[in-house]
């Protein structure tokens, strides 16, 4: 049956991801909009600092996070996606592969929630010392700078050049010890969690909700994952811009200009 081969297959599931990717980006467009000084009576924010957060404040946290992170990771993970289907139809031509890229997508976003509670967990507690404020910005231009660094120093690190290598290359879902959808997708969110995690962090120093800054870190993650080049380059380029910004914000320029 036509359904049933490769390129509808693949077809169906790239525009299904594709569709969830625009409406995820859509509801945070919405929810910035809300928030906008016109619109804050009508928009749901953590408490100010110094109060305690109640469960549907945490909830709704999580709730801003999972989006976050559905709209950011899935651009670049369709690729995987599809190498999955095509590693499945290669293994078995006449079963469909629907259900078991559907578990794969669920193992692959059980490591992002799982990420998304201890990011929840961790903006909780630079709530209560003050760190962000209640518009989840940053104050603190120190923590911002130590973000800033973190996140650029990672990206020259051996850890972060393997898991990114198993984020690029589907022959590592084909090599996987696991042949469960589920436990692939799993495998592989660990990876990707590994090669990403810090340049999430980047998102608590510039503002949670900095629509140019969410782009630009897609941008950054798909530029890594997808291209057909090998991404070095970038990491130690965007790792340099990264370290060079964390120094500037603790250093005066005119003693930057005399070192």
């Amino acid at each position: 049956m036509w359904a049933n081969s490769l390129r509808v297959q693949k077809t169906i599931v790239f525009l299904l991801l594709t569709g969830i990717s625009v409406v995820t980006w859509r509801y945070i467009v919405f929810m910035d909009q809300v928030m906008s000084a016109d619109n804050m009576a009508d928009a749901w924010m953590p408490p100010a600092s110094g109060q305690a957060w109640s469960t549907d404040d945490f909830i709704n946290t999580l709730s801003m996070w999972i989006v976050m992170m559905a709209a950011m990771m899935l651009p670049s993970v369709m690729h995987m996606v599809l190498g999955f289907i095509k590693i499945s139809k290669q293994r078995n031509p006449n079963k469909s592969t629907y259900l078991g890229a559907l578990f794969f997508v669920l193992g692959y976003f059980l490591i992002w929630f799982v990420f998304c509670v201890a990011m929840t967990a961790l903006q909780w507690q630079l709530h209560e010392l003050a760190v962000l404020t209640p518009m989840m910005e940053s104050r603190n231009i120190l923590f911002s700078a130590l973000i800033m660094l973190l996140a650029g120093l990672y990206q020259f690190t051996a850890f972060k050049k393997n898991c990114l290598a198993h984020c690029r290359e589907a022959h590592y879902l084909r090599d996987d010890c696991h042949s469960r959808p589920i436990a692939m997708g799993l495998h592989h969110g660990l990876y990707c969690v590994g090669a990403c995690w810090a340049l999430m962090l980047i998102m608590f120093a510039v503002g949670l909700m900095n629509l140019i800054w969410m782009g630009l870190i897609t941008f950054m993650v798909v530029l890594e994952k997808i291209f057909p080049f090998n991404p070095v380059w970038l990491d130690y380029v965007s790792g340099l811009i990264l370290v060079i910004w964390g120094v500037y914000l603790v250093v005066p320029p005119d003693l930057l200009f005399k070192l």
